[in-house]
Order: C-alpha cells, then sequence, then structure tokens
C-alpha cells in the first residue's frame, strides 16, 4: 500500500471546461498541490491496462511516470451531465522522453521513446464527481494517435 501523502484534497471543484484544463495543465507540469485539490480523498482511478489506484498510488504513479517523460494534456472536448456529476472528457496527451530516457515500447503498447521524442495518444476519460464536484472515480481508456519512429540511423537495440 502506498504510503499517504499530506496533500489537499477537496478543495476545488470541475464545473467548467476551465476547470478541466486548469486540472490537466497542473497534472502534465508536475503540480500535486494544484492537481489534487479536485480529487475526492477517497477517489479511484481505473485507467486502461494498469491495476485500480486509490488517490495515493495515482499521484505516486503520476510521479514515477514523470520522471521518465514530459506529458502535455490537452483537453479536446468535455461533456458535462445535467447534475454536475459525471463529465465524459476526450484529451489528447503528447508524451516526450526526458534527457538520457530510452524506451522501447512505453507503456508496452505506444512504440519508443527518447529524448524529445514519444508518442501522441487519446485518452477517453469518464469522471464520476460527488456533489460539489470533486472526482470520486476517473476511468480511462486510451488508444495511440501517432506513434514516434525512429530515425533511420537509431539502433533500435540501444533504447
Amino acid at each position: 500500500m502506498a504510503k499517504p501523502l499530506n496533500l489537499p484534497f477537496g478543495t476545488k471543484s470541475l464545473r467548467s471546461t476551465a476547470d478541466i484544463e486548469n486540472y490537466l495543465d497542473n497534472l502534465s507540469n508536475d503540480r500535486p498541490l494544484q492537481f489534487t485539490p479536485y480529487y475526492s480523498p477517497n477517489a479511484t482511478f481505473k485507467w486502461s491496462g494498469n491495476p485500480d489506484r486509490t488517490t495515493t498510488e495515482f499521484v505516486t504513479w503520476v510521479e514515477q511516470v514523470h520522471t521518465v517523460v514530459d506529458e502535455k494534456l490537452m483537453l479536446q472536448k468535455a461533456i458535462f451531465n445535467a447534475e454536475g456529476t459525471k463529465i465524459a472528457a476526450v484529451i489528447n496527451i503528447q508524451f516526450r522522453g526526458k534527457e538520457n530516457v530510452r524506451i522501447d515500447n512505453f507503456g508496452e503498447r505506444f512504440g519508443p521513446v527518447w529524448p524529445g521524442h514519444g508518442p501522441l495518444v487519446r485518452a477517453y476519460v469518464w469522471y464520476n464527481l460527488d456533489k460539489d464536484g470533486h472526482i470520486l472515480e476517473a476511468v480511462e481508456d486510451i488508444i495511440p494517435i501517432q506513434i514516434a519512429t525512429l530515425p533511420e540511423n537509431a539502433i533500435p537495440s540501444s533504447l
């Protein structure tokens, strides 16, 4: 079990596309003090190809991913239900390897990652919110849009 984090939870609400864009910007830029306030302390994250995670486990996992790649999350579309308790979002994500990082097959399905290069993927995320607009559950499915292609002079075994 992940060690509890001393982070703020449940102080910001997802009520508009601007709120989602703020959340995604802070998530992209490793600012947990700015993105965890959107989470209920008991939130569950169900990311395709990964085990379900608690809030603490999810934040820890995001921090680990960001040690090897930069991630830019870009909201394409968001649909809110009338009650303000559900959001369906389409999010494009550009991953780029950090300096000295070489991965053969990022996420075991998205191809190579190396400094400044990586896949562009599309995530479909369904957010279930509490009455105050805090994330209770996030369910994600992800597909590749563009796999990074190694230059012809690259030696694949060096990745």
